[in-house]
């Protein structure tokens, strides 16, 4: 197991090295810097870990603060992705936005009226809620996307779906811990290895920069798309105001 180990842990700090490298060559902090936030804040605790003594009291709890911080910082890449598929300032960014704030507000209310998982860490239960909304978010962009005709670059395309793959191994991973504990010595191995797999298809795909190409359906179909919008968020409001003033 240890040679295991030692070798994810090589090949997930090369793959970060690579991406830093290619990223400097053809200026990805300025292209996708949420994205690469996140990324240094990764790599800074896969290298610190190294050096942090294990049976050290506070490891632990540095260790689990950190994932914390983690989690939320996933949110980086998941806006990264939001903002490399619609442009800014048009009226299909408008719309994704809106459909992204209905589904997460939805997403938000069912997990406070479910309440805590019985019987589940805290820590735990909010990572898995924190992976479940990020992986919900990108599939939210994707499906929009799709629906409009939106061709996804290669950059993009590459964030999206090792991002993907990392978080529903994380939501596989703890539903499986919930299951029993058998499963404990077969899938705490998947997490690292969805983690290394994501970083290598992120070296592949950002190896240089490749943008969305340029769309014509934003251009096109804008006076369309708005009028439609408009006319559907106009009947949103009057079913919800008879609802409550019946």
């Amino acid at each position: 197991m240890f040679y295991i180990g030692a070798v994810l842990f090589l090949f997930s700090v090369s793959c970060q090295g690579l991406l830093f490298w290619r990223g400097w060559r053809w200026g990805g902090w300025h292209a996708y810097p949420f994205f690469y936030i996140y990324l240094s804040y990764t790599s800074f605790w896969t290298v610190a870990f190294l050096f942090f003594p294990h049976a050290h009291p506070l490891y632990p709890k540095v260790y689990w603060d950190s994932e914390l911080v983690a989690a939320v910082l996933r949110f980086l890449v998941a806006w990264e992705v939001f903002r490399g598929v619609f442009r800014h300032g048009t009226v299909i960014r408008r719309i994704a936005g809106d459909v992204m704030v209905v589904v997460l507000v939805l997403l938000a209310l069912a997990f406070w009226l479910s309440g805590p998982t019985p019987g589940v860490s805290p820590v735990l239960d909010f990572m898995r809620k924190m992976a479940l909304t990020a992986g919900v978010w990108t599939v939210l962009v994707l499906g929009v996307a799709r629906f409009y005709g939106i061709r996804i670059g290669q950059n993009t395309w590459g964030m999206a779906i090792g991002f993907l793959i990392f978080v529903s191994s994380e939501i596989a991973d703890f539903a499986a811990f919930d299951l029993s504990s058998w499963f404990i010595p077969i899938w705490r191995f998947v997490h690292p290895f969805a983690y290394v797999f994501m970083l290598a298809v992120w070296t592949w795909l950002l190896w240089d920069y490749a943008p969305n190409p340029q769309n014509e359906t934003d251009s096109s179909l804008a006076p369309l798309l708005l009028s439609e919008w408009q006319r559907q968020s106009a009947a949103l409001d009057k079913t919800i105001r008879k609802v409550i003033q019946p």
